[in-house]
């Protein structure tokens, strides 16, 4: 179990090279863009230093000024918003040339010439600043991809050290609790008497003090493995859905509760309602059981409601089936059904949800 993803080795040649090199050039467009703004200002206007100075960073800050509200914005963003900060780009690739105008003209050997230079700069300026946005929602995109499977590999790991932490307290405990036997026998052999009864109560209470440190290694590695999976609410899936050129109509989202007879599992998942169907087909053929949707969310809102129901869930089990029960994807949102009961899943899944406004439904209803 690798604590490592792929790519972070840079002698490797991973499958995705393609992105990798894309996330590069957006990443250099982004830096250089702001770069080329200020030393085109200073080199190329007539005006004051200090007013040239003061001309870049504020056509740098308008530039920057798309890139940034990507980063920092909510998925309740309305689409409109979106569209301003991309024309305050534009409009800062536009200042760059207005404000050294008079310079171009005035270094041209021929006003023509000058006016090809401007028109020229214009365009290039006017690109960069449509282009900027652009270029951040694919870094945005892919390095919020590579984190979350960065972070799934170094969950990986944790959580098999947990497990390995706690077999070799198991092994050690069995280990003392032999040990404290053999000398508490010892001793009694030493006296040359018969004591049958005394090391049938001895072996007896070695026994349950043994059981007993047994349940509190298991209770103390339960709750540190559960407190590791509830912090891993990141994954491949959920970035791949939280993707910033996601379809805006995709944004209507839907928090679904499952249960599985057999495994006596339950699980809550979220999905884009323009996926529904085909979401929810995937469990119900594995012979899945739908305990009830929630409907009329935004994808913000949805994993939120996922996010806190997992959190809750965790505290009481953790994941109940492996990744090869489940091939159709989600094992981590699982719990035992017998902690964790479906209906009463349901009811914490509802109240979470109506902070939001969802509409809670029963398919069978």
């Amino acid at each position: 179990m690798s604590a490592r993803p792929r790519w972070s080795n840079i002698n490797d040649v991973p499958r995705d090279l393609g992105m990798r090199v894309l996330i590069a050039l957006c990443l250099l467009l982004l830096f250089m863009v702001p770069a080329v703004s200020v030393a085109w200002i200073v080199t190329v206007s007539n005006l004051p230093l200090p007013w040239r100075l003061a001309s870049a960073a504020a056509c740098t800050a308008a530039l920057l000024a798309a890139p940034v509200w990507m980063l920092t914005r909510r998925r309740e963003a309305p689409g409109w918003s979106f569209f301003v900060w991309w024309a305050v780009g534009v409009v800062g690739g536009l200042g760059v040339v207005a404000v050294s105008a008079e310079g171009a003209m005035a270094n041209a050997p021929t006003a023509e010439e000058g006016t090809s230079a401007l028109v020229v700069a214009a365009l290039m300026f006017a690109s960069f600043g449509f282009f900027m946005p652009v270029a951040a929602g694919f870094a945005i995109d892919g390095l919020r991809y590579r984190t979350a499977e960065f972070h799934a590999a170094d969950t990986e790991a944790r959580v098999a050290k947990i497990v390995t932490d706690a077999e070799a307290a198991r092994a050690e405990a069995r280990q003392a609790s032999e040990e404290r036997i053999r000398k508490r026998e010892a001793a009694l052999s030493a006296m040359g008497d018969d004591h049958v009864v005394q090391l049938l109560r001895i072996r007896q209470a070695a026994e349950a003090e043994h059981d007993r440190r047994l349940r509190a290694i298991e209770e103390e590695y339960q709750q540190r493995l559960n407190v590791e999976l509830a912090r891993a609410l990141a994954c491949e899936e959920c970035a791949r859905r939280d993707r910033f050129w996601a379809s805006r109509g995709s944004d209507a989202s839907f928090v679904y509760v499952v249960v599985h007879e057999e495994y006596a599992a339950v699980k809550v998942g979220i999905s884009a309602r323009s996926a529904r169907s085909g979401r929810l087909r995937a469990h119900t053929d594995r012979r899945w059981e739908v305990v009830g949707i929630v409907e009329r969310l935004t994808h913000h809102q949805a994993k939120s409601v996922e996010d806190a129901a997992k959190t809750w869930m965790r505290a009481l089990s953790g994941p109940a089936l492996t990744a090869e029960q489940m091939p159709q994807g989600g094992y981590t949102e699982t719990a035992a059904a017998d902690l964790v009961p479906p209906e009463k899943l349901w009811a914490q899944v509802k109240e979470l949800a109506a902070r939001h406004g969802g509409l809670p439904l029963r398919l069978d209803a």
